[in-house]
């Protein structure tokens, strides 16, 4: 997510609220931070208020209304956006971009697994975040295409989890709503049928699975017994007629294996309405580990591509997200999505003169892309 920064003055509070680029009072102007490059003392009715100038603090302890001034790269908040205010150190952190397509919350940072490769470890001591994932559901635009619902492990909050996505009936109902989840406690039938019983039809659950046998995914994930957890996990969604989507992230443990991985998909897990094969994001355990974990998509791309056919034509939805076009075969093109957020997504110098550079997947920001001299426009 993105974090700007600032003066903080009036306030040492926590504060959330939806994006207001005019002074112009709204209907909900309560729930509203303006964004303005003019702060006066005609500003009434708002949450508080954004400014890239400076202001003294006699001036703006006049105003009362919470301020954060002196923001650099204010200009990327548009209306509708939603931002948490840290009153206390200045700190913007934008929590749901109105024009995204991949907006996303975190109810919890802890999780049940130490995954190899995880972009965002977990936090031991993570706070329950389910009161904030409330109030922003209820302030999003009511036509957001998608959210995701992400961690560390959702589902370790229990009934927490339960609220959010009641929320999110309420508020979002056309919303897809995705769960990003290594599904282990969904072993519990009851806990999923609690969850199925919400009603949401729009709701999709993704789920990693890494290998085709315990061996390999257990030891990816961390956890003893996690491949029959999650599993036993996915039967039970699709026994409560749940849509479930596989996600295989690719790295050197289990490259070799993608066809029988894509086979064991097939005959196993008949039901589920999307595959994903994921180029990893190098950040956090990933880039811990890149020494074991790291292969360039050059070197798996035939092994994708023949997962990639065996799906296909076995009738099954699949796609391949994270991938650069130029290293990748020319025949499996037309899977591949542009998945990585806009505000990590970007490209090499040298693929400023691709052809292809509109519909390629490109890099994720970090600084870690060892396979760059691999890449060529096209």
């Amino acid at each position: 997510m993105r974090i700007l920064k600032g003066i903080p003055v009036n306030s040492t509070k926590q504060i959330i609220g939806r994006i207001s680029i005019s002074e112009v009072k709204k209907k909900g102007a309560k729930h509203s931070i303006l964004v303005t490059s003019s702060i006066n003392n005609k500003i009434r009715g708002f949450r508080a208020a954004l400014t890239p100038i400076k202001i003294g603090e006699s001036d703006a302890r006049g105003l009362k209304l919470p301020i954060i001034h002196s923001i650099r790269g204010i200009e990327i908040l548009n209306e509708g956006d939603i931002v948490f205010l840290d009153m206390s150190s200045g700190r913007i952190i934008v929590e749901y971009e109105k024009r995204s397509i991949h907006n996303s919350i975190i109810p919890t940072a802890k999780c049940n697994c130490r995954c190899i490769m995880c972009p965002q470890p977990p936090i031991e001591n993570a706070p329950d975040n389910t009161g904030l994932c409330l109030k922003i559901i209820k302030l999003m635009d009511k036509k957001t295409e998608a959210l995701g619902i992400t961690g560390g492990e959702p589902t370790l909050l229990r009934n927490g989890l339960i609220r959010i996505l009641k929320q999110c009936k309420k508020y979002l109902p056309n919303t897809q709503i995705q769960i990003l989840t290594n599904g282990i406690l969904l072993k519990n039938n009851d806990y999923v049928k609690r969850i199925s019983q919400i009603g949401l039809k729009n709701m999709v659950f993704c789920v990693p699975l890494y290998a085709d046998t315990d061996m390999e995914h257990d030891y990816i994930m961390q956890r003893k017994g996690a491949f029959g957890e999650t599993i036993q996990g996915l039967y039970n969604l699709a026994a409560n007629k749940q849509h479930v989507e596989i996600r295989i992230v690719v790295m050197s443990l289990n490259y070799i294996r993608l066809p029988q991985i894509a086979r064991f998909i097939y005959h196993n897990l008949p039901f589920v309405i999307h595959v994903a094969f994921m180029g990893m994001e190098v950040e956090g355990m990933a880039k811990k580990n890149i020494e074991k974990l790291w292969v360039s998509p050059k070197e798996y791309s035939q092994y994708l591509r023949d997962a990639v056919f065996y799906l296909s034509q076995s009738d099954m939805n699949v796609s391949v997200y994270n991938e650069q076009l130029c290293l990748l075969s020319k025949d499996i093109w037309n899977f591949t999505c542009k998945s990585i957020s806009e505000w990590k997504n970007i490209y090499l110098e040298q693929c400023s003169g691709c052809s292809e550079i509109n519909r390629c997947g490109g890099f994720f920001a970090s600084p870690y892309r060892k396979h760059k001299t691999q890449i060529y426009p096209i």
